[in-house]
Protein backbone atom coordinates (compact mmCIF):
# COMPACT_ATOMS: atom_id res chain seq x y z
CA UNK A 1 0.00 0.00 0.00
CA UNK A 2 1.22 3.18 -0.64
CA UNK A 3 0.60 6.29 1.65
CA UNK A 4 1.02 10.14 1.78
CA UNK A 5 1.79 11.76 4.56
CA UNK A 6 1.38 15.85 4.51
CA UNK A 7 3.52 17.28 6.96
CA UNK A 8 2.62 20.09 8.67
CA UNK A 9 5.92 20.83 10.45
CA UNK A 10 5.25 19.06 13.48
CA UNK A 11 8.03 17.46 15.58
CA UNK A 12 5.95 14.21 15.93
CA UNK A 13 5.71 13.86 12.01
CA UNK A 14 8.34 11.12 12.38
CA UNK A 15 6.83 9.54 15.02
CA UNK A 16 3.60 9.49 12.86
CA UNK A 17 5.14 8.00 10.31
CA UNK A 18 7.05 5.26 12.83
CA UNK A 19 3.30 4.79 13.82
CA UNK A 20 2.08 3.99 10.63
CA UNK A 21 5.02 1.42 9.81
CA UNK A 22 4.12 -0.39 12.76
CA UNK A 23 0.97 -0.94 12.02
CA UNK A 24 -0.76 -4.01 11.13
CA UNK A 25 -0.81 -3.09 7.29
CA UNK A 26 2.66 -2.47 5.24
CA UNK A 27 3.00 1.22 4.09
CA UNK A 28 5.36 2.74 2.08
CA UNK A 29 5.55 5.70 3.16
CA UNK A 30 6.31 9.23 0.83
CA UNK A 31 6.86 12.48 3.19
CA UNK A 32 5.18 15.52 1.59
CA UNK A 33 5.71 19.10 2.95
CA UNK A 34 1.82 20.55 3.08
CA UNK A 35 2.73 23.55 0.68
CA UNK A 36 3.52 20.74 -1.86
CA UNK A 37 0.04 19.28 -2.27
CA UNK A 38 -1.17 22.29 -4.06
CA UNK A 39 -2.41 21.45 -7.88
CA UNK A 40 -0.83 17.56 -7.42
CA UNK A 41 -1.36 16.31 -11.19
CA UNK A 42 -1.01 12.72 -10.10
CA UNK A 43 -2.44 10.78 -7.12
CA UNK A 44 -1.38 7.43 -6.77
CA UNK A 45 -1.87 6.74 -2.98
CA UNK A 46 -4.11 4.25 -1.31
CA UNK A 47 -4.18 6.50 1.91
CA UNK A 48 -3.60 10.09 2.61
CA UNK A 49 -2.78 11.18 6.70
CA UNK A 50 -2.58 14.60 7.82
CA UNK A 51 -0.06 15.21 10.35
CA UNK A 52 -0.11 17.17 13.39
CA UNK A 53 0.97 20.81 13.51
CA UNK A 54 1.63 24.47 15.10
CA UNK A 55 -1.04 25.75 12.63
CA UNK A 56 -5.00 26.36 12.20
CA UNK A 57 -6.94 24.69 9.27
CA UNK A 58 -7.06 28.81 8.32
CA UNK A 59 -3.16 28.74 8.14
CA UNK A 60 -2.96 25.51 6.08
CA UNK A 61 -5.45 26.02 3.30
CA UNK A 62 -3.35 23.64 0.97
CA UNK A 63 -4.11 20.75 2.54
CA UNK A 64 -7.94 22.00 3.51
CA UNK A 65 -8.37 22.29 -0.18
CA UNK A 66 -6.60 18.46 -1.11
CA UNK A 67 -9.02 17.42 1.70
CA UNK A 68 -12.03 18.72 -0.22
CA UNK A 69 -10.70 17.37 -3.47
CA UNK A 70 -10.08 13.84 -2.27
CA UNK A 71 -12.74 13.31 0.74
CA UNK A 72 -14.97 10.56 0.09
CA UNK A 73 -12.58 9.13 -2.36
CA UNK A 74 -9.53 8.41 -1.08
CA UNK A 75 -9.15 7.04 3.20
CA UNK A 76 -8.06 9.67 5.19
CA UNK A 77 -6.92 10.22 8.77
CA UNK A 78 -5.43 13.22 10.40
CA UNK A 79 -4.18 13.50 13.51
CA UNK A 80 -4.71 16.38 16.00
CA UNK A 81 -4.57 19.23 13.25
CA UNK A 82 -4.97 16.90 10.63
CA UNK A 83 -8.62 16.27 12.69
CA UNK A 84 -9.40 19.91 12.51
CA UNK A 85 -8.53 20.52 8.98
CA UNK A 86 -11.16 17.53 7.84
CA UNK A 87 -13.16 18.95 10.27
CA UNK A 88 -13.21 22.81 8.92
CA UNK A 89 -13.24 21.41 4.87
CA UNK A 90 -16.60 19.66 5.99
CA UNK A 91 -18.28 22.78 7.59
CA UNK A 92 -16.95 22.35 11.23
CA UNK A 93 -15.42 25.15 13.79
CA UNK A 94 -12.12 25.10 15.25
CA UNK A 95 -11.86 27.56 17.78
CA UNK A 96 -8.72 28.72 20.28
CA UNK A 97 -9.07 26.13 23.91
CA UNK A 98 -9.56 27.92 26.49
CA UNK A 99 -6.73 26.23 28.29
CA UNK A 100 -4.08 24.54 25.99
CA UNK A 101 -2.87 20.99 26.67
CA UNK A 102 0.58 19.85 25.83
CA UNK A 103 1.80 16.99 26.97
CA UNK A 104 -1.16 16.40 29.14
CA UNK A 105 -3.34 12.70 29.24
CA UNK A 106 -6.86 12.57 29.32
CA UNK A 107 -9.08 9.81 29.23
CA UNK A 108 -11.54 9.27 26.22
CA UNK A 109 -14.86 6.92 25.90
CA UNK A 110 -14.99 5.57 22.64
CA UNK A 111 -18.79 5.18 21.22
CA UNK A 112 -20.70 3.68 18.34
CA UNK A 113 -18.52 1.49 15.90
CA UNK A 114 -15.77 2.13 18.40
CA UNK A 115 -17.39 0.64 21.57
CA UNK A 116 -15.64 -2.12 22.24
CA UNK A 117 -12.44 0.18 22.64
CA UNK A 118 -14.06 1.31 25.79
CA UNK A 119 -11.96 3.79 27.89
CA UNK A 120 -8.51 4.86 26.55
CA UNK A 121 -5.26 6.90 28.39
CA UNK A 122 -4.64 9.64 25.47
CA UNK A 123 -1.84 11.94 24.81
CA UNK A 124 -2.89 15.53 24.47
CA UNK A 125 -0.85 18.31 22.40
CA UNK A 126 -3.20 21.23 21.17
CA UNK A 127 -4.51 24.36 21.49
CA UNK A 128 -7.78 24.22 19.25
CA UNK A 129 -10.93 22.73 20.46
CA UNK A 130 -13.33 21.73 17.48
CA UNK A 131 -16.52 23.11 19.03
CA UNK A 132 -18.71 22.11 15.67
CA UNK A 133 -18.63 18.93 14.06
CA UNK A 134 -18.88 19.23 10.09
CA UNK A 135 -21.28 17.49 8.04
CA UNK A 136 -21.03 13.17 7.55
CA UNK A 137 -19.33 12.58 10.75
CA UNK A 138 -19.97 10.40 13.88
CA UNK A 139 -17.90 11.19 16.71
CA UNK A 140 -16.74 8.11 17.99
CA UNK A 141 -14.96 9.22 21.34
CA UNK A 142 -15.22 12.19 23.55
CA UNK A 143 -12.96 13.11 26.36
CA UNK A 144 -14.94 13.98 29.78
CA UNK A 145 -15.43 17.44 29.11
CA UNK A 146 -17.65 16.39 26.00
CA UNK A 147 -15.43 17.38 23.88
CA UNK A 148 -14.79 15.39 20.40
CA UNK A 149 -11.51 13.05 20.30
CA UNK A 150 -12.62 10.85 17.01
CA UNK A 151 -14.60 11.39 14.45
CA UNK A 152 -15.72 9.06 11.64
CA UNK A 153 -16.99 9.10 8.21
CA UNK A 154 -18.38 6.16 5.90
CA UNK A 155 -19.97 8.22 3.07
CA UNK A 156 -18.91 7.85 -0.23
CA UNK A 157 -16.21 5.16 -1.34
CA UNK A 158 -13.59 5.79 1.37
CA UNK A 159 -13.51 6.13 5.54
CA UNK A 160 -12.37 8.94 6.93
CA UNK A 161 -11.34 8.97 10.70
CA UNK A 162 -10.03 12.29 12.79
CA UNK A 163 -8.13 11.74 16.16
CA UNK A 164 -7.72 14.75 18.27
CA UNK A 165 -5.48 12.85 20.19
CA UNK A 166 -2.03 12.02 19.60
CA UNK A 167 -1.77 7.59 18.92
CA UNK A 168 1.76 7.87 18.36
CA UNK A 169 2.92 9.47 21.65
CA UNK A 170 4.62 7.88 24.42
CA UNK A 171 1.48 9.16 26.40
CA UNK A 172 -1.40 7.29 24.31
CA UNK A 173 -2.06 3.84 25.95
CA UNK A 174 -1.50 2.91 22.20
CA UNK A 175 -1.94 -1.04 22.25
CA UNK A 176 -2.23 -2.84 19.20
CA UNK A 177 -5.82 -3.49 19.25
CA UNK A 178 -6.09 0.07 19.06
CA UNK A 179 -3.31 0.69 15.74
CA UNK A 180 -5.16 -2.31 14.36
CA UNK A 181 -8.55 -0.63 15.10
CA UNK A 182 -7.78 2.94 13.74
CA UNK A 183 -6.26 1.55 10.05
CA UNK A 184 -9.14 -1.36 9.66
CA UNK A 185 -11.83 1.67 10.37
CA UNK A 186 -9.70 3.84 7.50
CA UNK A 187 -8.68 1.08 4.92
CA UNK A 188 -11.86 -1.02 4.99
CA UNK A 189 -13.82 -0.92 1.22
CA UNK A 190 -16.71 0.92 1.81
CA UNK A 191 -19.02 -0.62 -0.93
CA UNK A 192 -21.60 1.81 -2.59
Amino acid sequence: MKCLFVDHEDSFSYNVINFLRETPVPFDVDHIHYKKTYGMDSFDYDLIVLGPGPFTPDEVLESVQMVKSYIYKVPILGICLGMQIMNVATGGLVVRSKSPEHGSTKKICWSGTAESLGHSVVGSYNSLTNINIGNNWQVIAKDYNDEAQAIFSNKGTANLMGLQFHPESFLTDTSNELKKYIMNMVLTKVSG
